[in-house]
This record gives C-alpha cells, sequence and structure tokens, in this order.
C-alpha cells in the first residue's frame, strides 16, 4: 500500500449541503420531462449517485413524475435516459455479452452531441452557431424529423430527431437488428462529419448511449438540461442564456474561458534559483484497493501537437482504454481511469517512454501526478479535450476515484458495463515543487 497518501479530508457538510440543493430542485413539481419519448416505460434510466457510484434503474417509469417520485429521498447527481427503446430496458445485457439472449430494440433515435468547453459564454455561442449550421444542413438533406435541441447543462447542445427510415428494424434477429441499427447510423454519421459537422462521433450511432433527461441538474455546474423553444438554437445566445433554468447554487457563467497570465522571464530572474510553489497533484493508486493503479500522466511537452497526440493515443495496447484527455498549462494530460494491476500500470507507463513516473510506481507503488502548478490555480484552467476508445472491451475493472476525478475536471464517462473498484474519492493532495 502507498504509505504517503493523505487523509481524506471530510466532507459531510459539503455532501449535506449539496443534497439539500438536489433535493429541493427535485422537489419541485413536473420538473422532469420526458414527454418527448413516445414510450418512456421502454428506455432505460440511469443516474449517478453523489458519492459517485452508477446506479442502473431496476424498474419502469410510466413519464417524468414516476421518475422523479423515485428519485426524490435521493436525488441523482446526474440523471439519464437511454436513446434507444428496449422491449425490456430492465438489466439489459451487454452489447458483447452472448452468454444471454440479445434484447430487443423497438426503436433508437438520432442525437448529436456538440460542446466546447471551458464553460462560458464564448464558447457556448460557438457551439450554437454549430448546432444550428448542423441542423439547417440535415433539414436540407436528410429526412430526419427533429424533436428537439436541449441544453446540455454544461457545454452544449443534444440535438434529437427520429428516421421515418425503418428498414433496419425489419431484421427479425435481435443481435443482427441492433448492429443494423449501428451500421445505419455510422453511415448518417460520416456523412455528417464529412460535410465538416463537429459532432462528437461516439454518441450518434451506439445505439447503448444515454443523454441527459431534460429538467435534471448537471452535476457539476448545476445549470439543468433544458428542451429549448423551437428555433430559439438560430439565434444569439445572449438573448436567452440568462433565461435557462438553473439551481440557485449553479456556477457563474463567464463571459470568456478563462485564460492563465503569461509569465514573463527576463535574464535576470532565469538565472536566480526557483523558489517552492504549492501545487495540486492527483496519486495514480486507486484509493480503496491493495495494489491497483491508474494510468494517469503528463505527456511528455514534445507531445504538444495535435497530430503527436493521435500518434501517441494511437500506439496504446487496446487493453488501455477509454482514454480521457486534458489540456494542462499547454501540456495534455492523460487518464485511463481503469484498475490495472500496478506491473501492467508500469509496462503501460514504460511502452510511452515515461520512464521516470514508472521508476516512482516501483519505489513508492503510485506516482503524484500535477494538475495545477499553484494553489492560485483554477481547475477551469483544465481545458477537457473528450474520450476516445469507449468502444474497447478491456477486462480490467473500472477505478472509481479516477472516474470522479475526470467528472470534477469536466468530462463524464459514458456508464458501462463492468465491476468498479475503490473508493468515490481520488487521493488529492497540496505539495511543494520546484
Amino acid at each position: 500500500m502507498p504509505q504517503d497518501l493523505p487523509q481524506q479530508a471530510s466532507l459531510v457538510s459539503e455532501t449535506e449541503h449539496e443534497e439539500a440543493v438536489l433535493k429541493a430542485w427535485y422537489a419541485q413539481p413536473e420538473v422532469l420531462d420526458l414527454t418527448w419519448l413516445a414510450h418512456p416505460s421502454r428506455h432505460h434510466v440511469r443516474w449517478r449517485q453523489l458519492g459517485g457510484r452508477w446506479v442502473m434503474a431496476t424498474r419502469r417509469f410510466s413519464g417524468g413524475p414516476s421518475l422523479q417520485r423515485h428519485l426524490v429521498e435521493r436525488p441523482p447527481a446526474d440523471l439519464y435516459v437511454s436513446t434507444s427503446a428496449w422491449l425490456d430496458p430492465v438489466n439489459l445485457p451487454g452489447l458483447r455479452d452472448e452468454t444471454k439472449p440479445a434484447p430487443v430494440l423497438l426503436d433508437h433515435l438520432v442525437v448529436f452531441d456538440l460542446d466546447l468547453g471551458p464553460f462560458s459564454r464564448k464558447r457556448l455561442e460557438e457551439v450554437r452557431q454549430r448546432t444550428s449550421k448542423l441542423i439547417l444542413w440535415l433539414e436540407a438533406h436528410t429526412d430526419l424529423a427533429l424533436m428537439h435541441v436541449s441544453f446540455s447543462g454544461a457545454k452544449g447542445f443534444h440535438v434529437v430527431y427520429s428516421d421515418p427510415d425503418r428498414t433496419p428494424f425489419a431484421e427479425p434477429d435481435p443481435r443482427t437488428r441492433e448492429q443494423a441499427v449501428r451500421a445505419h447510423r455510422q453511415t448518417l454519421l460520416q456523412r455528417v462529419v464529412a460535410a465538416g459537422h463537429a459532432v462528437d462521433t461516439t454518441v450518434t450511432a451506439d445505439t447503448r448511449r444515454i443523454i441527459r433527461v431534460p429538467g435534471s441538474l448537471h452535476g457539476r455546474t448545476k445549470w439543468a438540461c433544458a428542451v429549448l423553444p423551437e428555433g430559439q438554437i438560430h439565434r444569439p445566445l445572449r438573448t436567452w442564456v440568462m433565461g435557462l433554468p438553473k439551481a440557485d447554487t449553479a456556477l457563474p457563467l463567464p463571459r470568456r474561458p478563462p485564460r492563465e497570465p503569461k509569465q514573463k522571464s527576463t535574464p535576470k530572474a532565469s538565472k536566480k534559483k526557483r523558489g517552492l510553489t504549492l501545487g495540486l497533484e492527483v496519486s495514480t493508486h486507486v484509493v480503496g484497493t491493495k495494489d491497483r493503479t491508474a494510468v494517469v500522466a503528463l505527456l511528455p511537452s514534445k507531445v504538444n501537437e495535435q497530430n503527436e497526440l493521435e500518434r501517441t493515443l494511437a500506439a496504446l495496447p487496446d487493453d488501455v482504454a477509454p482514454l480521457a484527455t486534458f489540456e494542462v498549462d499547454g501540456r495534455y494530460l492523460l487518464v485511463v481511469p481503469r484498475a490495472f494491476p500496478r506491473s501492467r500500470a508500469i509496462a503501460v507507463l514504460e511502452g510511452m517512454g515515461l520512464k521516470a513516473i514508472a521508476a516512482r510506481h516501483r519505489a513508492d507503488e503510485h506516482a503524484w501526478i500535477s494538475l495545477l502548478k499553484s494553489e492560485d490555480a483554477s481547475p477551469e484552467n483544465i481545458t477537457p479535450l473528450g474520450w476516445s476508445r469507449l468502444e474497447n472491451d478491456v477486462g480490467h475493472p473500472w477505478s472509481r476515484p479516477h472516474l470522479e476525478l475526470c467528472h470534477r475536471l469536466g468530462l463524464d464517462a459514458p456508464p458501462s458495463s463492468g465491476d468498479i473498484s475503490g473508493s468515490a474519492e481520488p487521493a488529492l493532495r497540496f505539495a511543494k515543487r520546484r
């Protein structure tokens, strides 16, 4: 066990306050909206609890009111509903699970997810314009029927369509049908991307995808996911953004993304001995386990271009997945929220050329990775770039503390089947560094 892991600070009062905010929100009458679904009881529901644990509903819900009654005593931090309708949406087997009968897919909504961080009016206006252009293009080039556009509660919008083309659903075999629907959606997605639209490519073709429930609060920002009035997405953000629903404790929406001030160096200053700074660090140790380690690393400064990042990530072994990437002080931060055996994590790090981090794992059984260089820096300066390799079939369990770390840094991992290890709190510390 790592000997220098910090004692976890008591967060009882903070958790109780957040729970009170959530209870007050979900106590409002008919706050959750599932009326846009033809048959809500055919969609499965998942949520993330305050402690970080993911829960899949074990029953059906006829609509928003019944779902709200079920959750009001233990309100979720984040709440999601499936984009697919199933004959039986409860206890769905995994996509690759051939030990159980394949679930019967009845319908699948076409959803495009567009976002751009950090959370700010400037970025949100940019993604609003992208969303508007996408809708106009789809209207001109497809037969899809627009159902609604919703604000996600943070960095972007979900555009939801129904597809009148039922050809893939003619497949009688459930497993073949689902694959046919995925292939049909993938063809559409490729057309959209080829036309120059920047959408999340992991969403549209995924029949197991979940999206936020309109009316639910975003766990980080405390702004609500909200269905926009028809045509509003085509109007400037400044004319309507402050009318969006949010909790009293919601994060303020800054006009521009925060910028870290540039540090000017002089010849004299460069000759001086650098002093100590107090910065925030995270441990690779999967808290709550004996010898499990996540892969967390600041990539070398030579990986400072997008194409270099893509080549670096593509070279990783298939079991190193999914990959969450962030930009921190001009460098790329990689987080793989899996509970690897320590020997496997060391082998991965050495394969990436990160011998210093691998050596720290051998000496201390874990490593501390810098997130913020000083105690005055803000997490808003960490820019989430996105997920990749979400479809990889990985045998390692999830690391609960590192999933929570990704959530706090602005990337929520789509829930997936498989075991999850560790406690809800990542190991964080302030440390003095030169």
